[in-house]
Order: structure tokens, then C-alpha cells, then sequence
């Protein structure tokens, strides 16, 4: 039984231009777990501008706790493990990471997929969306032209830099592929009043929704009861008491998860199930990071995510290179395949060019 822990950098094909910086590269720790002839792997990578917690803070808890997490992987019954994980304190990412690690072993061992061992059987496949960043009108454009081409039916654009940038590709996507849902996501860069102001612009051109439009809870609900465009919680969302924070206030008809941001995936279900009961829909995206995350970020999608929205899954087309070329994603669309585990069956191949931490 042993863990390893390597760290990888990967770089972006361009640099992804977001209200929050510039991405061109994208960092993390990738965990590799073997046990009884199963190779298993968790994806552990903050996200700069997002996460609380960065890069430097997440090997110092890795290295710290190496002997603790390799111990906890020695039981099988993962809600006394993640008990267990719970008492640690964690940060979110390392949390993530190592559950993902820990239902790859496990749904490996019952040989089912990874959102079979989580949510039993499922068939149905969920829309994926394309991501744009802040960037040239024509090149936008031509980011467009490229997904619709390849299946994808939803467009979101990163706004919040140039407004009237921003207004000129939702005009030109309109006039060129007028059934594209388009959908804004401007990383909580506005005031009330300019997300107000912008959101009556964009109005007219069927948004299909604006993720975090403003910082605060606060902020985001008087923008949404200001707006007729739907509005969704994204960095708003972090905790179990956020999330009741919101539903108390009606500030938001959407919630994104990002499951690298929250934490091990128990506390993503109730986060889930409590959106669900109160009728919000829920939106899964991935935080850039490597295949390993993205996968498990699409297996909690296709188990427990909206079928009426496209997810945010479809980012490592941003990366240069990636650990694998392994993808849930084809034609705009995911859908569970006959996989053990998360499915990736080529990573130890990328292993070598890998440091190791610990």
C-alpha cells in the first residue's frame, strides 16, 4: 500500500483572460494510490484568485499529513474515513482530492464507474458548455464557430473587462448562430449598479443566466430582483451556510459548484440535495485543473447535476498538454461510459515527468 504525491504544471494553450488575471499555467498535486493490484487517483490544485487556501499552503498540509491519509486509506467505509478526514481541517482542494482518490479505489474494487458506485446506474447524458475568455471580438467569434461545429450547444463568455466588447460578440453570436444559448459569468468584478446597468444591456439578446455578478450575498440578490436575466451563485458558494444564506435571501435562482472549491464529496451531496429542495438548480463547472478533477467533476454532473443546463466541463481543451487524453466529453455532451472508476487507464505513463513531494 503506498501514496505517492507529484506535483504538475500545465501550461494553457493561450492565456485564459478572465475579470480576476490572466491563467497561463495551471498548477497542482496530482495523488496516486495503490492497493491490492488498484491504482487510484485524486486531483488536489487551488485555484489562484478563487481558492482560499494556494499551492504553497496545500504542500505544506500534504506533506504534514502524508502518513495520516495514507493510514485513513487503510479502512473501507468511507463515511468513518471522511469522520475521520473531517477532524483533520483540511483545506477544500486536499479534501476533494483525496475523496476522489478514495471513490476510485473503491468503485474500482466493486467494479462500477465512479458515478454508478455514487448514484447507481445512469444513462441519461448532460449537456457540457464551452467556455470563451475575455478576449478580441473576431477571435471570440471564431471560438464560437469552432465549439458549435464540434456539438456544443451553450456558450459562456467571461465578461467584466470591456462592455462594449463584450456586447459586440453576444451581437455577432446572435446573428451568426442564433439558437446558441449564451451565458455570462462575470466572477463578481461589478457594483450593483454596473451589473444592473450591463445586465439591462445584454437583456434583449436571451441570456440564459449571469454567474456572479456581484461579490456579496447581499449584492447579488438586489441585482437579481433588479434584472429579468436569471442569476446564478458561483464564488458565493463555498459552505453549508452559504448556501443556506442564499436560499434564505432568494438572491439566486442557480447554484455552481465547483467541487475543487467546496471540499470531500459528502459535503457537495447536502449542498446538492438541500439547492434541490429548494427548486434551484444546480450547475457543476471544473477550476481548470488536470483530467483527474475534471473527471470527477463530470461523474458528480452526469449523477446529480441539472438536466436542464450545460456544465462546465469542458476546460482542458484550454490546457497545451494534460496527464491524459482520457475525456467524458464528446459532441458537446457527457454521458457515463462503460468505465471502472473515473475511467483514466494512461496516467503512470505521465508519471515520470512528474516531481514528487513527498
Amino acid at each position: 500500500m503506498s501514496l505517492q504525491i507529484l506535483k504538475y504544471s500545465l501550461p494553457f494553450k493561450k492565456p485564459f483572460a478572465t475579470s480576476k488575471g490572466e491563467y497561463v499555467l495551471r498548477e497542482g498535486y496530482l495523488l496516486r494510490f495503490e492497493k491490492d493490484e488498484v491504482v487510484a487517483y485524486g486531483d488536489v490544485a487551488p485555484l489562484p484568485g478563487f481558492s482560499v487556501e494556494t499551492i504553497d499552503d496545500v504542500e505544506h498540509q500534504l506533506k504534514e499529513n502524508k502518513h495520516r491519509l495514507t493510514a485513513l486509506l487503510s479502512g473501507t467505509d468511507r463515511s468513518l474515513i471522511l469522520n475521520e478526514l473531517e477532524k483533520l481541517a483540511l483545506f477544500p482542494s486536499l479534501e476533494f482530492g483525496f475523496d476522489t482518490l478514495l471513490i476510485d479505489y473503491l468503485s474500482q474494487k466493486e467494479k462500477l464507474s465512479f458515478s454508478a458506485y455514487l448514484f447507481g446506474e445512469i444513462k441519461e447524458p448532460i449537456q457540457v458548455n464551452a467556455v470563451i475568455g475575455s478576449m478580441d471580438p473576431r477571435q471570440a467569434l471564431e471560438q464560437v464557430a469552432f465549439a458549435h461545429q464540434h456539438g456544443f450547444r451553450t456558450i459562456k463568455l467571461k465578461v467584466g473587462i470591456s462592455l462594449q466588447k463584450e456586447l459586440e460578440i453576444i451581437k455577432r453570436i446572435r446573428n451568426t448562430i442564433p439558437q446558441m444559448h449564451i451565458r455570462l459569468d462575470a466572477n463578481a468584478t461589478w457594483t450593483v449598479a454596473e451589473a444592473i446597468s450591463a445586465l439591462n444591456f445584454f437583456e434583449e439578446y436571451d441570456i440564459e443566466y449571469c454567474e456572479q455578478p456581484c461579490r456579496s450575498i447581499e449584492e447579488i440578490k438586489e441585482v437579481k430582483n433588479s434584472i429579468s436575466i436569471r442569476v446564478a451563485a458561483d464564488e458565493s458558494i463555498r459552505s453549508y451556510q452559504d448556501v443556506q444564506q442564499i436560499i434564505g435571501n432568494k438572491a439566486a435562482d442557480i447554484f455552481i459548484i465547483k467541487p475543487m472549491l467546496m471540499g470531500h464529496l459528502g459535503r457537495i451531496s447536502v449542498t446538492n440535495q438541500l439547492a434541490k429542495s429548494h427548486n434551484i438548480e444546480v450547475v457543476y463547472t471544473t477550476s481548470l485543473e488536470s483530467v483527474v478533477g475534471r473527471t470527477a467533476t463530470a461523474h458528480l454532473a452526469i449523477g446529480s447535476g441539472s438536466k436542464q443546463f450545460a456544465h462546465g466541463l469542458a476546460t482542458g481543451s484550454l490546457l497545451k498538454s494534460d496527464l491524459s487524453s482520457y475525456s467524458l466529453i464528446q459532441h458537446g455532451s457527457c454521458s457515463p461510459q462503460n468505465s471502472i472508476g473515473l475511467g483514466i487507464r494512461d496516467l503512470d505513463s505521465s508519471l515520470e515527468q512528474l516531481s514528487h513531494i513527498a
